[in-house]
C-alpha cells in the first residue's frame, strides 16, 4: 500500500491484516515506543478546537509538502509531553496501530496494521479478531477512526498546501534555555505570518475552504501560546533526567 504523504513517519512496518495475524492483540497508543517518542503528530482541521487547547498547531515540511501537526514536545524522542489522556490525543494517535488507509486499501476493504511490538503495554490489550471471527470492539473503533481520518485528511492537506504555495507560512524557530547549558530547539516548524493576517488573499483562501478553515485560523494563532506549557514540561523532564544521572553516579 502507499502511505499518504506526510504520514509515513508515523509507521514502522505497515502490513495488510490477514487471518493469521488476526489473533494479535492491540494496546493503548502509549504502549508503543514509536508513538511515545513522537514529538509531533499530524493533525486535522476537524479536531483543531480540541487540540488547540493543549498543543501548538503549526506546520512542518515532510516530503516537500506542508503537514499540519500538533506539537507534543519540545524535546527529541517525545520526552516531556502530556500524559496519555484520550481527550488530548490527536486522532492519528488514537487510530494506532491501525494505519490510515489509502484509496486502494479502502476499495479492496483491506485493513492495514503497523507491525510493531508494544514495549510497555499499559493494559491487557484486545485481539484484533475474536474467536467468533468478528473484530473486537477496540479494533473496530480504531479501524473506523482510521477510515474517517483518510476521508477527512485531504481537506487539511489542501488548505495547508494553498497557504504554503501562496507564501503565507513563515518559519517559527523555537529555542529555549532549560538550564545547565541545555536548550530545547526546533527549527523545522512554520506558522502563518502574522503580518499577512489582513491580506485579502488570505480571506479568499478561507472562503474557498469554508467555515472550518476560518475557525482554524483563529485557533492556530491562539494555540501557539501553548508552547509555554510545553516549555515547563521540557524543564521538568530535563530536571528529572538530571536527577537520574546523579543517582546513577
Amino acid at each position: 500500500m502507499k502511505i499518504k504523504a506526510g504520514l509515513a513517519y508515523l509507521y514502522d512496518r505497515p502490513t495488510v491484516l490477514t487471518a493469521e495475524r488476526g489473533h494479535e492483540r492491540i494496546y493503548s497508543a502509549q504502549s508503543y515506543k514509536r508513538i511515545r517518542e513522537l514529538p509531533d503528530v499530524p493533525a486535522l482541521l476537524s479536531e483543531a478546537t480540541q487540540l488547540a487547547a493543549v498543543f501548538p498547531l503549526c506546520w512542518k515540511i515532510v516530503d516537500d509538502r506542508p503537514v499540519l501537526v500538533a506539537l507534543r514536545s519540545l524535546l527529541p524522542e517525545g520526552m516531556g509531553h502530556y500524559a496519555d489522556d484520550r481527550a488530548q490525543l490527536p486522532l492519528l494517535v488514537q487510530t494506532y496501530p491501525f494505519v490510515v488507509p489509502d484509496p486502494h486499501s479502502i476499495e479492496q476493504q483491506q485493513l492495514v496494521v503497523d507491525q510493531t511490538i508494544p514495549d510497555k503495554p499499559s493494559d491487557l490489550g484486545a485481539p484484533i479478531i475474536l474467536d467468533n471471527g468478528r473484530m473486537s470492539r477496540g479494533a473496530l473503533f480504531r479501524a473506523r477512526l482510521a477510515l474517517h481520518v483518510a476521508q477527512t485528511f485531504p481537506a487539511t492537506e489542501d488548505l495547508s498546501c494553498e497557504l504554503h504555495q501562496s507564501d503565507f507560512l513563515e518559519p517559527w524557530p523555537l529555542r529555549f534555555d532549560l538550564g545547565d547549558h541545555r536548550h530545547a530547539v526546533r527549527e523545522d516548524l512554520y506558522v502563518i505570518d502574522a503580518k499577512k493576517l489582513n491580506d485579502p488573499r488570505l480571506f479568499r483562501i478561507v472562503a474557498r475552504h469554508g467555515v472550518e478553515a476560518g475557525l482554524f485560523l483563529g485557533l492556530h494563532r491562539l494555540s501557539l501560546f501553548r508552547a509555554s506549557a510545553l516549555l515547563q514540561l521540557a524543564k521538568t523532564a530535563h530536571a528529572r533526567s538530571g536527577e537520574t544521572e546523579t543517582l546513577a553516579l
